[in-house]
């Protein structure tokens, strides 16, 4: 029924332009018609000051938490030395982090991420101690 009543106005308008030969009437014509129903309508005119409101002072208490927290991870361990061994402890530890899956096989941890056990997998490569230490 909008649909209607805004063709019905936009041929209206359509045959202004044609008339006055200027496009600047659009906001004007197109303001007028929506303010006079929002003035109109007490509850739009409540919406309008309430909404902008409530995202203000609940959404960042309550769902404006853009934290990553609690990613389940599988590991696939292929060095086995204690500078690895300590990645994965400091990484278990963390809130951030939650060890599902430790194997040899990154075939396997993948098909963990496939089942939906795990959304991302911690490959540490063979020479991962020596290779840090050389570096340091």
């Amino acid at each position: 029924m909008t649909l209607f009543f805004l063709i019905v106005s936009w041929r209206k308008f359509n045959l202004r332009l044609l008339k006055n030969r200027t496009y600047e009437n659009l906001k004007v014509f197109i303001g007028k018609r929506n303010s006079g129903k929002i003035f109109r309508n007490p509850a739009i005119i409540r919406l309008i000051f309430a909404m902008p409101a409530i995202q203000l002072i609940i959404l960042p208490m309550v769902a404006a938490d853009y934290e990553v927290k609690n990613v389940e991870i599988a590991v696939v361990d292929q060095d086995h030395s204690p500078y690895s061994q300590q990645l994965i402890s400091k990484t278990q530890g963390s809130d951030y982090f939650e060890l599902t899956e430790f194997s040899d096989s990154y075939q396997q941890s993948l098909e963990t991420v496939e089942r939906d056990k795990a959304d991302l997998v911690l490959q540490i490569p063979s020479g991962f101690e020596r290779n840090l230490i050389k570096e340091k």
